[in-house]
């Protein structure tokens, strides 16, 4: 959420106490709710107006939220699972993901991520940094992030009280503020109590029409009781109890109002130029500006598709669109600073947009970046992103190489993503406009080169070596960047001394942690990991450091971290956890004994078992006091491991040991289940026997030993079935079995032991 900034475009609605920076009718949002069930996302994530030729990113950005948000439902709380569901960014530097940005000026790169980065170098961030509080689930760290959680971090906004993303976009997105506008205004007009009372109550009837959505408002799921309540009301007409001239005034607003917020744009219209003559300064003021607003309202209301696709100039209304622009222009002209000036302003630029003016249009835009002592960039960067980045008929009029860079990069994505890929010609084409950037021009051909010709040599040909800078602006960094990427990918000798020569000067926010990736990925694909974890290494991020400790080392670096008070609690216990599931996976038993002993007696069992540098609280205290029985009596995960240590092929310790498996969630969860690609951070390989413990193969080995007691064995045949129940689908890891022999286990226990307790409890195979 954010404040209207000075001229930043903002959305079609009645004015209120805080006008904010947002787009048009947002119709994407009913889509959302249809296709995923009324998933609920945050404002800033909103769905959006769907931009005309953005090719995949549409996609890219929503439906991954939704297919996320499915895979989660679908898997049981209670299980602990894991799931690959989910968007998560691969630890490589350069990201081409499509829920996830870096700090690196990149084609993968939200294209409001980039616009941000390029703003930065002008407006400068606030100087008291810290890292936001972000959502652990998707494991992002400090290396990766959502374009507007780079926003909030760079330009703080101060939290609203008022929570608009129930309305979206839309006309209602501001009704609360509104209100309160409204009855300060009428407070200030000195209009009688009871007058007031009837206005305010008739006022708050509104509700209805944005919070029902019969009546062209979105749904009451996301709503208070209390708001639930007032959506129930009715429009009721206080006429009858509004005698003085001020107060017929008002309630003629209250009217235009409750016909803007209904749609009804003539009854609107007209009440609004009723009040043009108004004594009333605010009256007077506001009715302008909601005439143009209205007419606004008027001219979109045919221009978009059932999904909120804008379908063109061709589909506004000439004479509304014509109408908004003069009266906007009217109101600038004489109210050079009043109330709603940098909103008209704003709205001047979606009056081009819809009238297809793209000369205009990029006018305004470029005006704006003039003008960085006023400029809201996060605010711009959303606005440039629904207008200008993916509108292909504006881009022949764009001169300014930062938006020209934004959209270059963009044309660079994988052919997946767009239908056509920018050629080095068209490139050179826009050299001209770079007059004044030659550095951003120059690593546009070195992006260029990497990324879509795949020429590393040439990047180092373009970009100088300057990694031994005091500070990088973000532009800068991107250079350098750029140029370990491409040092990386030929293997230089040099990559990892480039990395280290750059850590002093990445001081800017979220710089270091990615010159620390860099680093740690040139560390483990030369097989030196252990150096990360040297006392003097500068690799200090905790999520790239637990990464690797879950992946990528051993035994011996992992109780020395699990040690080490000087690291923090979370790391330590990834540590210790990964440690103690290796141990049992590779049924080191009397290792898993000795280190089990460093649990401390609060450790967590509660959480999720997805990947641990994502999870909030590390479920550590599993191995001490998860649960170890139900009906098959096992004694403590300590005294079965000690059994094992004695005999690794004691039957009832190893079906014990299944039974911790199964009943405490591990099931989902193994570090084999979502490796790190090749080339990730991770992906260098376990240096344990195993990283996944599999109870089906406990059942297999019990089931085909001839000397099982009658009561292990039929144990092992109910469970081995029972790893197929409801589904078909194998939840006990190892190589699936075919259905016949499922069945052929299931005959077995009820033919060979049909008085067990298993066999009467097993009805069915699956």
């Amino acid at each position: 959420m954010r404040l209207c900034h000075q001229q930043i475009d903002c959305s079609d609605r009645e004015p209120s106490a805080h006008n904010h920076n947002d787009d048009g009718d947002d119709m994407m949002l009913a889509f959302a709710l249809l296709l995923f069930g009324c998933l609920k996302v945050n404002s800033d994530q909103r769905i959006r107006d769907r931009r005309t030729e953005q090719g995949g990113e549409y996609m890219q950005r929503y439906m991954s939220m939704g297919i996320a948000f499915f895979a989660v439902f679908l898997m049981s709380a209670s299980a602990q699972a894991s799931s690959d569901g989910g968007c998560y960014p691969e630890w490589k530097l350069n990201t081409d993901t499509a829920c996830a940005s870096t700090i690196v000026l990149v084609p993968g790169n939200d294209t409001r991520t980039n616009m941000l980065l390029l703003l930065a170098d002008r407006v400068s961030p606030v100087s008291n940094f810290e890292y936001p509080k972000t959502n652990n689930y998707e494991g992002q760290g400090r290396n990766f992030f959502r374009w507007n959680t780079l926003d909030q971090a760079l330009y703080p906004k101060p939290v609203e009280k008022l929570d608009r993303s129930r309305f979206g976009g839309s006309r209602c997105q501001t009704y609360h503020s509104g209100t309160l506008l409204f009855g300060d205004e009428l407070r200030a007009a000195k209009i009688k109590r009871k007058e007031q009372d009837a206005l305010m109550a008739a006022r708050s009837t509104i509700f209805a029409i944005c919070a029902d959505p019969q009546r062209g408002g979105y749904s009451r799921y996301y709503f208070s009781e209390e708001q639930k309540a007032l959506a129930k009301l009715d429009w009721s007409d206080p006429a009858a109890q509004i005698r003085s001239k001020k107060g017929r005034e008002f309630l003629k607003y209250l009217l235009g109002a409750q016909a803007f917020y209904v749609g009804d744009f003539k009854v609107a219209h007209d009440n609004f130029v009723g009040l043009t003559k108004s004594s009333n300064d605010w009256l007077k003021e506001t009715a302008i500006y909601m005439i143009g607003r209205t007419e606004i309202n008027r001219a979109q209301a045919s221009a978009f598709g059932k999904w909120g696709d804008f379908e063109g100039a061709d589909a506004v209304n000439k004479i509304a669109i014509a109408n908004a622009e003069k009266v906007f222009a009217a109101y600038i002209k004489n109210f050079p600073k009043g109330r709603y000036t940098a909103s008209a302003k704003g709205l001047m630029r979606r009056v081009f947009w819809l009238a297809g003016d793209t000369k205009r249009l990029a006018e305004a835009y470029e005006q704006l970046l003039t003008q960085t002592n006023s400029l809201d960039p996060g605010a711009f960067a959303e606005e440039a992103d629904t207008k200008l980045f993916f509108n292909a008929n504006v881009k022949n009029d764009i001169s300014d190489p930062l938006l020209l860079a934004v959209i270059g990069l963009e044309q660079m994505r994988n052919p997946a993503y767009r239908e056509k890929i920018i050629s080095l010609a068209e490139l050179k084409q826009l050299k001209g406009s770079f007059s004044n950037e030659p550095e951003l021009y120059d690593y546009l051909l070195a992006s260029h080169a990497f990324h879509v010709e795949g020429d590393a040599s040439k990047v180092l040909g373009l970009i100088p070596d300057a990694a031994r800078q005091e500070n990088f602006s973000y532009l800068q960094f991107s250079r350098q960047a750029l140029r370990g990427m491409a040092l990386a990918q030929l293997n230089d000798r040099n990559e990892e001394g480039f990395w280290r020569d750059m850590i002093a000067g990445a001081k800017q926010p979220y710089q270091r942690p990615f010159v620390e990736l860099g680093l740690a990925i040139s560390l483990e694909s030369k097989d030196q990991v252990d150096k990360v974890f040297a006392t003097d290494s500068p690799v200090q991020d905790q999520t790239i450091r637990e990464i690797l400790l879950q992946y990528s080392v051993g035994p011996e670096i992992l109780r020395r971290t699990a040690d080490d008070v000087s690291r923090p609690a979370h790391e330590r216990e990834v540590a210790l956890f990964t440690l103690l599931y290796k141990q049992l996976a590779s049924r080191d038993y009397a290792g898993f004994l000795q280190d089990s002993k460093s649990i401390p007696a609060d450790a967590e069992s509660a959480g999720y078992l997805t990947m641990l540098h994502a999870d909030e609280n590390v479920p550590l205290g599993l191995f001490s006091k998860g649960n170890i029985q139900d009906d098959f009596p096992c004694p403590s995960l300590a005294a079965t491991a000690g059994s094992l240590a004695k005999n690794k092929k004691q039957r009832r310790a190893r079906l014990c040991l299944g039974e911790f498996i199964r009943l405490n969630g591990f099931d989902y969860f193994s570090f084999g289940n979502r490796l790190p690609k090749d080339g990730a951070l991770g992906s260098a390989g376990s240096k344990f026997a195993s990283d996944k413990l599999v109870r089906q193969d406990i059942y297999k080995d019990i089931i085909a030993d001839p000397r099982a007691n009658k009561e292990d064995k039929s144990y092992a045949l109910y469970r081995a079935v029972y790893c197929y129940a409801r589904t078909g689908n194998n939840s006990c890891g190892g190589k699936d079995v075919a259905l016949s022999q499922r069945k052929a286990w299931f005959r077995r226990l009820k033919n060979s032991y049909p008085n067990s307790k298993w066999a009467k409890a097993l009805k069915y195979y699956w």
